[in-house]
Formats: C-alpha cells, sequence, structure tokens
C-alpha cells in the first residue's frame, strides 16, 4: 500500500500535464486545464513538497491526476476484463499487447492482476485524498467545480472497483464485501451533486454525478432512486474519460494493443458482436477485416492461428471512452420497468435507442426494433442491449454477475468458445474449457503480501 500512495502522489503530480474528463454532452470544458506550480518552490523538477498540494493553484492539477489513472484503468481494466466477458476473444499475444494463455481464456487469477487493481485503486485514493485535503481547509479557499469533481472521479473509481473486482478493501484495510464500493460511490456521487456550483462546468460535473448515481443505485437495488436520478440526464449527454497520446499510459490501449502498430492482441471473430454486427450493421458494434493481415498476432494456445477481425469502435489512440451516458439512462428506465413486470414499457424504451440507429449495411436503412412475447425474451433484449450500448467500456462483468447473482430471467448472449474446431474440424476449444471465464477480478497477490489485513 505504501508503494501504491507514493505513486499515487507521482500521478497527482502528473495530473499537471492531463486534464481528465471533461467533455460532456455541450462541450462545456473543451480545452485542458493545466495549472502551473508557480506559486510552489519546487528544489526538485520531481518530488513537490506535500503541503504545496494544499495551494489553490494546484487543486486542478490534484484532480486531474485522478482522471490520468483513470484513463489509464479504464483502458487495462477494459481489455482484460473483455476476454472475461467474451466481448473480443484472443488472438495469442503474450507480453506485451496480450496476456498469459489462462487470461486469455478468460479466468483472472491472484498473481495476474497487480496493474488493474493498482491503477483503479490509485485512481480512487487520488480522488479521496483531494477530498479529504480541501475538507481540511478554511471554507472559501477550494473552488466548487473542482470540488465536485474530485467528487465525481472517486464515484466513478469506485464504480469502477465495484463493477469488475469481486471484494472490496480500502488502503489496506480488511477484506469487505463488493457492495461498500456501490456505498461509496453513491455518497460521492452525491457529493459532488451538492457540491456542484450553478455554472457551465458544474452543471457538467452534476449532470455526471446524477448519471453516475444512477448506475450505481442499480447495483445497490435501489430502483426508485437510479430511475429518479436518470431522469435527470438529457438523452444526448455523454461524460468521457480521456485518452491522451501525450503519454503511453493515458492512450486508449484497447485500440492500440489492436491496431498492427505491431500489435494484433484481440480479435472480435466468433464473438456474438460478430455474428450480431454481421446480420444487422449495428454501427454501435462495428469491424473490420484486412485481407492483407488475415491472422492475429500469435497462436491462441490449442486452437492456433485466430482470424483478425478488428473492432473500428475506437478509431485512434486518443478516442474517449463513454463513463456515462443518457442512452445508458433509458436502459436503467427500461430496467426498472422488467422489475416490476412491465415488459411492454421496457421494449418502447429499449427500442426507442434501437430504432434512432442506421445501420452500416448497403441501404443505411434504420435498426428493426425488437419484439418481446414475454418478460423473459424482454429480459434477453434488456441484457443484450446493454452489452451492445456498453461495449468495450469495461462495464459488461458487472452486469453479468449481478444478474447471475439476481437469478435474472432471459439469457446472455453467450459465444461457444469450448466448442472452438480447428480447420479440420479437430478440438480446438480446450484452453476455454479448462480455464472457466471469471466474472470479477480477484484481490491480487501482491495486496495480500502487502496488507497484514488480508493474511
Amino acid at each position: 500500500m505504501t508503494t501504491m500512495i507514493r505513486e499515487a502522489k507521482k500521478d497527482m503530480r502528473d495530473g499537471r500535464r492531463h486534464s481528465g474528463i471533461r467533455r460532456g454532452a455541450s462541450a462545456l470544458l473543451a480545452a485542458a486545464l493545466l495549472v502551473p506550480l508557480a506559486a510552489c518552490e519546487v528544489t526538485n523538477p520531481g518530488p513537490v513538497a506535500d503541503e504545496n498540494l494544499d495551494l489553490a493553484t494546484v487543486h486542478q492539477s490534484i484532480v486531474n491526476g485522478a482522471g490520468r489513472m483513470m484513463s489509464q484503468a479504464t483502458s487495462f481494466v477494459g481489455y482484460t476484463g473483455a476476454l472475461s466477458a467474451r466481448e473480443i476473444i484472443a488472438g495469442g499475444q503474450t507480453g506485451n499487447g496480450g496476456h498469459d494463455a489462462i487470461t486469455q481464456a478468460g479466468q483472472m487469477l491472484q498473481t495476474n492482476n497487480t496493474s488493474h487493481w493498482r491503477y483503479v485503486q490509485t485512481a480512487r485514493w487520488i480522488a479521496e485524498d483531494a477530498i479529504r485535503r480541501f475538507a481540511a481547509l478554511p471554507a472559501g479557499r477550494v473552488d466548487g467545480a473542482v470540488w465536485s469533481e474530485a467528487y465525481l472521479w472517486a464515484g466513478y473509481a469506485n464504480r469502477m472497483l465495484g463493477e469488475n473486482f469481486c471484494d472490496a478493501v480500502f488502503d489496506g484495510g480488511a477484506k469487505q464485501a463488493n457492495v461498500e464500493y456501490f456505498k461509496r460511490a453513491e455518497k460521492h456521487f452525491t457529493d459532488a451533486i451538492n457540491k456542484a456550483p450553478a455554472t457551465a462546468a458544474g452543471t457538467n460535473f452534476k449532470t455526471a454525478a446524477y448519471a453516475g448515481r444512477a448506475s450505481v443505485r442499480v447495483f445497490l437495488k435501489d430502483w426508485t432512486g437510479a430511475v429518479a436520478d436518470a431522469n435527470q440526464v438529457p438523452l444526448a449527454f455523454k461524460f468521457l474519460v480521456n485518452a491522451d497520446v501525450a503519454s503511453e499510459d493515458t492512450r486508449n490501449q484497447i485500440y492500440f494493443v489492436n491496431s498492427n502498430t505491431p500489435y494484433r492482441g484481440y480479435s472480435v471473430w466468433n464473438t456474438y458482436f460478430q455474428q450480431y454486427y454481421d446480420q444487422t450493421g449495428d454501427p454501435r458494434v462495428p469491424y473490420g477485416k484486412d485481407p492483407a493481415v488475415p491472422f492475429a498476432n500469435s497462436q491462441l494456445s490449442g486452437y492456433g492461428s485466430v482470424p483478425w477481425w478488428f473492432q473500428l469502435k475506437y478509431k485512434g489512440n486518443n478516442d474517449d471512452f463513454v463513463a456515462s451516458s443518457g442512452r445508458e439512462m433509458v436502459l436503467i428506465r427500461a430496467e426498472a420497468l422488467l422489475n416490476s413486470g412491465d415488459f411492454p414499457g421496457a421494449m418502447n424504451l429499449i427500442n426507442s435507442l434501437r430504432t434512432v440507429l442506421k445501420s452500416d449495411r448497403a441501404g443505411n436503412a434504420n435498426l428493426t426494433p425488437w419484439v418481446a412475447n414475454s418478460l423473459t425474451e424482454a429480459w434477453t433484449f434488456l441484457k443484450r442491449e446493454r452489452g451492445i450500448e456498453m461495449w468495450l467500456e469495461s462495464r459488461r462483468l458487472g452486469d453479468i454477475r449481478r444478474w447471475a447473482e439476481n437469478k435474472t430471467p432471459g439469457v446472455l448472449d453467450w459465444p461457444n468458445f469450448e466448442g472452438l474446431k480447428k480447420a479440420d474440424g479437430s478440438d480446438g476449444g480446450k484452453l476455454f474449457r479448462d480455464y472457466p471465464p471469471s466474472q470479477c477480478f480477484p484481490i491480487p497477490q501482491t495486496e495480500i503480501d502487502t496488507n497484514s489485513n488480508l493474511h
């Protein structure tokens, strides 16, 4: 934990050059806020005295540091989690741009997810430390928008931990139930709403906080609160995690590791999303092929060369990630209706998102609505639409886990990697049968080794 805190302080300093997320539906803050340390006496260009982090001139930099780490966390958690959620299939790449064979199958081990844990826990710690610092200062010393944004980052970091990690641990403490992440996130989002000033930036942060709180209330089973919050978010709203090519750490790794420069680490071949895109041309899950480069980098264990069919949702290293959107809020409202048994009302909401989109297929026709004849069928469509809407955004594992725990009706669109056959018809799915996919990241061995409360 000491190492993580030391690195967190470094990332707070690095936040001086990284803007975090600042763009919403109305593009309120298009430019990065780069705040100089003019008021600090820095005798070494690296370390900064701790007390100087309390200066008003660097408050935004601290908050930007949390945003920087959330960018890194979203990339790496999103990539590895997509293997377990079967949003993609591994291309066999190990080392840089890839994973070991067991993780490629989707099973996450305690020894293999140190970085994922560190990135998102560091983002949480930086944001929560900023809140502690701000609370200790005299009234009026902290800009309301900066304070609101700190709470916002703390909320989204805790949400990412809750959606992706099996157990909760805070700052070297004991293991707690996963739900504690969501409780903590809910409070942070509430504080972000309360702290937001009546300015353009404050309004943007408040809307993002309503969206974030709606999404965590889903996991807390507070559907009345979730719907009330979702109704505060305009349909066109998006709150984005900024991917920044200024640093290797903050570029969009989901794009980079499959951009053929030089990595071709995964494929959408044989996933549900590949099959669905072939059928519908839904622009939310696009992929492409290159006849000149037919296969991914390496050999998938037990199978061989994987066809390299690459995602086109992200088209560059600086393509941002969606943290929350108005479209997700519609699906939250639809799921609430399904919980009450109103599947016709839920399907109207689900189809309101589909039928406004034009297919990428020839003719460019609007997507056709789903037709559900029962509550169970409607649940299947709800699960499908959430998967499509939030594909490759580090969100799927949480949904899979909560639906399983709640014994929710309907089925997941789940590809049969276990039954893969090679070109000659022989067995190619043994890896996936031997290592079933995880539904969450375990606490890493490094945390267990250094946290006396976990011994």
